[in-house]
């Protein structure tokens, strides 16, 4: 709910989400952006599954929607959104981050034994 309205957010539409207060705003693509009440570890389960992940103690991002991260002296990152929004990620997370951004590695394939003729 965004005040007196019910509103229903597709997932792929969520550029990054952040918390302020007791509320949560989540910032769209095509800038809408909602303001609704809750916790931000309780949407943070909630998107997981869609490749959203916290990079702030105060911010989760859409990682499909990552264009670069930029790392920081500091071991803070940036994460530049192909909306043109930029998010501040801190160190902290940053392993959690470089995790999900590592491509999946494949087992070796296993050979089938050919029964010999």
């Amino acid at each position: 709910r965004d005040g007196a309205t019910s509103v229903r957010i597709d997932a792929r539409e969520i550029a990054w989400v952040g918390s302020a207060g007791n509320y949560i705003e989540y910032h769209l693509a095509g800038g809408i952006e909602h303001l609704i009440r809750g916790t931000l570890a309780a949407e943070e389960a909630k998107l997981q599954p869609f490749g959203i992940l916290r990079v702030h103690r105060t911010r989760l991002v859409n990682m499909t929607r990552a264009a670069a991260i930029e790392r920081k002296a500091t071991g803070d990152f940036e994460v530049r959104l192909n909306t043109g929004d930029v998010v501040q990620g801190s160190r902290r997370y940053r392993s959690a981050l470089e995790r999900a951004s590592a491509p999946a590695t494949a087992a070796d394939p296993v050979e089938e034994a050919r029964p010999s003729a």
